[in-house]
């Protein structure tokens, strides 16, 4: 590569900023490549010697490398002429995927998915992690490979990095890029746990209302009592049927009862059986039921044959009240349990129709399914704000490392 492609590649400012300049990966620091001792040697293993992998580097919850999953022994590490990362060099992964970057907090050594950077004099440790950080799309661009993407030792010794001549500039800029990675890290993780809160609400809400006091009085009764599921099979392919919306599981958001998407039995090119539902019908994925696919249709369709497509005895069960009941983390609980006595986790029939539920009257019934509908609403509401905060902040680092690559900081 030479400089031009990297100003192409708008990586590099038209002008080298005052005080920089151009050099080789090679010229910076050492690269260093990794190896694995052999996996059936025991003698090899479980020793304590760090040895990173990609798994590991993707695990990294913040730059630093303090451990990894396994560890190699003292005569793992001589019997493959490993050689022994210092601290404060920057491993990344070079293969399955190339792009995971890690600071080395402590010795280590790793397998042959990753290169391994040991910084020469007049280099800053965490300046030079920013500087892979920032060239790393270019990186991964130029992986090649017919199983899995990787770039060579050889490309990488010879990848081209713009540095501040002066370490003390080098200081400075990873010092204001590393508080400013910290502050968006916090805001990320603050971002996320508001996200896993609001995604709890509902579940909350929904507990609350079946232990309350006056749950305890409602008349419990098995689904069997105040359900039925008759709906026959039909060929999609039919002109009374193609046109009708079709769901499955795959369209269904886990744990919200929300349909994400439709398309029709023509659309989808659906051609085997499906079950031909009227509106007011709760379908239910029977597979998997830990992903609690469950959602009210108000209109008249066609489900998967591994959806249940329930109707209600509406003198005793409103579908809206179905829904949050098979939404309930108890019924989950059961479904589960229940599922793992088949090889492909499935509730049949029996095990549905089995599952006691307490109902309360229509009428309460009605005021819960409504309660929970504009709970959740709300907490939808509420996570597509957070995850726009989040997205947000996924932006801001291309924005702020270009920045600094620039000589703007």
């Amino acid at each position: 590569m030479i400089v031009s492609e990297a100003v192409r590649r708008n990586r590099f400012p038209c002008r080298t900023p005052k005080g920089w300049h151009v050099s080789k990966l090679k010229d910076i620091s050492r690269v260093i490549s990794g190896t694995t001792p052999k996996s059936g040697m025991t003698e090899y293993w479980n020793g304590d010697i760090v040895w990173i992998t990609p798994t590991d580097l993707g695990r990294l919850k913040a730059r630093k490398i303090v451990g990894s999953e396994r560890k190699i022994s003292k005569l793992g590490f001589q019997s493959c002429h490993l050689e022994l990362i210092p601290r404060g060099a920057i491993v990344m992964s070079s293969r399955a995927p190339i792009g995971h970057l890690g600071l080395a907090d402590v010795d280590l050594c790793t397998n042959q998915g990753c290169k391994s950077f040991v910084p020469l004099d007049g280099i800053h440790p965490e300046f030079l992690f920013y500087a892979l950080m920032f060239a790393m799309p270019e990186i991964q661009a130029a992986g090649s490979g017919a199983t899995f993407k990787e770039v060579s030792k050889t490309f990488l010794e010879n990848f081209l990095i713009m540095v501040p001549s002066r370490k003390e500039d080098q200081i400075r800029i990873a010092k204001a890029l590393s508080e400013y990675f910290t502050t968006t890290h916090r805001a990320r993780v603050a971002g996320e746990t508001q996200l896993e809160a609001a995604k709890a609400l509902p579940a909350a809400y929904l507990r609350l209302v079946l232990n309350s006091p006056e749950a305890q009085k409602w008349p419990r009764k098995k689904l069997g009592e105040v359900i039925s599921i008759s709906a026959r099979i039909v060929d999609p392919k039919m002109p009374e049927h193609s046109n009708l919306p079709h769901v499955n599981g795959e369209n269904i958001e886990s744990g919200s009862g929300k349909l994400l998407y439709l398309h029709t039995a023509a659309e989808e090119k659906m051609t085997s059986g499906k079950y031909l539902f009227d509106k007011g019908c709760v379908l239910y994925s029977k597979l998997r039921p830990y992903l609690r696919k469950v959602t009210y249709a108000d209109f008249k369709g066609l489900c998967s044959a591994d959806m249940y497509p329930i109707e209600t005895n509406k003198q005793y069960l409103d579908p809206q009240f179905l829904l949050w009941i098979l939404l309930s983390e108890d019924f989950t609980k059961y479904a589960n349990d229940e599922s793992r006595r088949a090889r492909m986790p499935k509730l049949n029939r029996d095990q549905l129709f089995n599952w006691e539920s307490p109902i309360p009257p229509l009428n309460d019934q009605q005021k819960i399914a409504a309660g929970l509908s504009a709970n959740m609403t709300h907490n939808r509401k509420l996570s597509e704000q957070i995850q726009s905060q989040t997205n947000a902040l996924e932006n801001l680092p291309s924005a702020i490392l270009r920045k600094a690559f620039n000589g703007e900081l």
